[in-house]
């Protein structure tokens, strides 16, 4: 899933991708859930104005839902451009 967040006359893209872990344990399930990439652009551009931002839950684990994975890739972005891009 992929989506566009404008913010401050930048662009956040934000494409999420669903993750699965296997772990060396017996009668386990493998972990399960989503990781996102964040680009930020200028608004109306295609060139990124910094590298990648690749985005997992606490301690490095998956996120449990789409929408979560969404809303933290979505801030992340917002504070790279508060802290990196502007004035």
């Amino acid at each position: 899933m992929e989506r566009d967040y404008g913010y401050e006359g930048y662009n956040i893209h934000v494409a999420v991708q669903a993750c699965a872990s296997m772990k060396p344990r017996k009668f386990q399930m493998p972990d399960f859930g989503f990781t996102a990439v964040v680009t930020i652009t200028r608004s109306g551009k295609h060139i990124p104005v910094l590298p990648e931002i690749y985005v997992s839950g606490r301690d490095g684990r998956f996120f449990a839902s789409v929408a979560d994975t969404l809303f933290a890739a979505g801030t992340a972005g917002q504070r790279a451009i508060d802290d990196l891009l502007r004035p």
